[in-house]
């Protein structure tokens, strides 16, 4: 290991997460250090790299959904040429690791269209464990929407050995492919970026995902998808805005004439409810509503990506065309 470093050799170190909202039913690994499985049902089969006791109890971690990350750090060893500055030298080669888990769930959330979040994470150094406190980091917890999830799960306890099995859990998330893995992954660098530099986008991107959440009220979801597509399509000047963000978003998402008018018809039917319920009105869960959220959500979901790929238009300067 030390003569490892003496030649520059780079720290490799394993960031893993516990994922809410997403399942898959294969393993799911990329080149690049990226993989995605499903941990055993039993607990005397989960793997040694899984934190055991007080840190991680056990049913957070049967049959979930394993997200891991791996990343380098290099020089491991250096001499600080004149004052040393913490953090100056030091350097991941790939993205910083707990960074890496956040906007990959993010990218997730967007190559899938569910609320995908890291519910918990940590660090996994390898040989460097053995060092102590420089080795395995603490389990973070990182909140889980999902509080009634356990309400819904059924396990088995072996009195004899101890042996704890998760029977069955419902529902089960929405699955994932490695063609949504893969997409995740080719966005999630920028998307970081993205969301760390244009407050507009980042407010988008976190009310769509908290849109995303089943465990809100449909009003809620209308409010948050509002907030979300106005933050993308209005820039705070006066006007009708229910016109402006329709007009906005048709002229952005549409391909053809009549594609445009459909997005602009479903736009201005979800932003008048969506007005209705911010002013008082109330909610009665009907199918109406639920088409409308769909709607939005995809809508606000396609907004986002292209937002991504493309950045966004100057309104200034654009009107309807074909």
């Amino acid at each position: 290991m030390a003569e490892g470093w003496l030649e520059d050799r780079p720290l490799y170190v394993r960031t893993s997460a516990i994922l809410s909202g997403i399942r898959t039913t294969q393993d799911l690994i990329l080149p690049e250090g990226v993989e995605v499985n499903t941990l055993p049902v039993d607990s005397d089969a989960l793997p040694l790299s899984v934190p055991r006791a007080r840190q991680l109890p056990v049913l957070d971690a049967l049959g979930a959904t394993l997200l891991t990350v791996d990343s380098s750090i290099s020089p491991p060893l250096f001499r600080p040429l004149g004052e040393y500055v913490p953090g100056s030298v030091v350097q991941l080669q790939a993205d910083d690791c707990f960074r890496s888990v956040w906007a990959l769930c993010d990218a997730l959330a967007l190559a899938t269209g569910q609320f995908v979040r890291p519910r918990l994470f940590w660090t996994d150094y390898g040989e460097v464990s053995a060092l102590g406190s420089a080795g395995d980091g603490p389990v973070w917890r990182a909140g889980d929407p999902f509080s009634e999830r356990w309400k819904r799960v059924s396990v088995r306890t072996d009195t004899a050995s101890g042996t704890v099995t998760l029977r069955n859990r419902q529902p089960e998330p929405p699955s994932m492919s490695e063609c949504d893995l893969r997409a995740a992954w080719e966005i999630h660098a920028g998307l970081w970026e993205r969301k760390s530099n244009d407050l507009r986008f980042r407010t988008a991107l976190e009310r769509w995902l908290r849109s995303r959440r089943p465990d809100l009220s449909v009003e809620d979801h209308f409010i948050d998808l509002r907030v979300a597509l106005e933050a993308l399509y209005l820039d705070g000047d006066s006007g009708e805005l229910a016109h402006r963000l329709a007009t906005r978003l048709a002229w952005h998402l549409g391909t053809s004439p009549d594609e445009r008018k459909r997005l602009f018809n479903e736009t201005r039917r979800f932003y008048r409810r969506a007005s209705g319920i911010v002013h008082g009105g109330g909610v009665r869960e009907t199918e109406i509503d639920e088409r409308l959220l769909d709607q939005a959500s995809s809508m606000c979901r396609r907004a986002l990506l292209e937002h991504l790929k493309s950045g966004m238009p100057d309104w200034g300067t654009l009107v309807f065309g074909s």
